[in-house]
């Protein structure tokens, strides 16, 4: 009885997440992105304190995580695992999540974030414990600094420092360095052959294509499609495993082989999962029924009756 009917909807292209910001607080834009630095704020303005705005970090399926080389002679294949280990305990991914991200992200224990069908938590052998680093980095003894290598942005260098320090604190000397993003993929793609200037260790994220196990196990770790993620990552169990369960009809076996699947991969450690990324948003009370999915998608139009009555928008979304 109280439906509104609406002549149109303004989508309006706004390049800068803090000028949407801006333009939210003037009442000029019904939803925003915030960006990097004000979320606390945000969520303490008057206006999201009495209901006026609504803040809210809804749940994406997307995963940040750390790289290895697995062809790289010090930090890859069976003779890097020890140190790898080392970084994976040494990793302040709660300190990542709650300092440089405000609490926003939450710290990822496998590579398939919270929100894929079948995803199960703790995966990973390896959650940290600065202690644990400390014995085995002591069992490894005399290693050369390590590189870690990121795309230039200003968070990506934040949460660098927070490992970086982690590392430090476990004995591990790590230097970073930054390029731009085309130069940073052209410098990972190069470093197949595992030679002496190839990459270490490496900052990189996924975002689902569609939301299920296979698209975070697949096309980032088996064998034949390793190197478009840079870790050069290879075990013929691990692709035996993905391969059995893309053949299998059965969603309940076929998500049992897929869970294995992630343990061995996590188990090898050719990557630290960081965090699950959430999207942190602010609405107005001019909408009711505001959703933001885990696929990115914001719904515009919504009746309860009908799913096929959802028009949905999605923005970009590079990780």
């Amino acid at each position: 009885d109280n439906a509104a009917y609406l002549d149109e909807v303004m989508c309006k292209v706004i390049l800068e997440s803090s000028t949407s910001w801006l333009e939210f607080q003037k009442g000029n834009v019904d939803y925003s992105t915030v960006p990097p630095g004000p979320v606390k704020v945000a969520e303490n303005m008057p206006q999201s304190k009495n209901g006026q705005w609504t803040a809210k970090a809804w749940p994406s399926l997307a995963t940040y995580f750390v790289g290895f080389n697995m062809n790289n002679p010090v930090v890859g294949g069976d003779q890097g695992l020890e140190l790898r280990k080392a970084l994976s305990l040494a990793a302040d991914k709660q300190n990542v999540c709650n300092v440089v991200n405000e609490g926003v992200t939450i710290p990822a224990t496998g590579i398939v974030p919270e929100g894929v069908p079948g995803y199960k938590p703790d995966q990973s052998p390896y959650s940290f414990d600065p202690e644990a680093a400390k014995e085995v980095v002591a069992g490894i003894g005399d290693m050369p600094t390590l590189q870690y290598w990121y795309n230039t942005d200003e968070g990506h260098q934040k949460v660098a420092e927070v490992l970086q320090a982690g590392w430090k604190a476990a004995g591990i000397d790590v230097e970073r360095s930054n390029c731009e993003w085309g130069t940073f993929l052209d410098k990972l793609a190069k470093s197949q052959k595992g030679d002496a200037d190839s990459s270490q260790v490496f900052r990189m994220g996924w975002i689902a294509d569609y939301p299920t196990m296979d698209n975070f196990l697949y096309p980032l770790f088996h064998s034949s499609q390793s190197a478009t993620m840079y870790t050069f990552y290879d075990n013929p169990e691990f692709d035996d495993l993905v391969v059995q369960a893309r053949k299998t009809t059965d969603a309940t076996q076929r998500t049992n082989l897929y869970l294995q699947a992630e343990k061995v991969m996590l188990e090898d450690a050719p990557c630290i999962p960081i965090y699950y990324y959430r999207d942190f948003r602010m609405s107005n009370n001019r909408m009711g029924g505001f959703v933001h999915d885990p696929m990115g998608q914001t719904c515009l139009l919504y009746t309860s009756d009908a799913a096929d009555d959802l028009l949905c928008v999605s923005p970009g979304r590079s990780r």
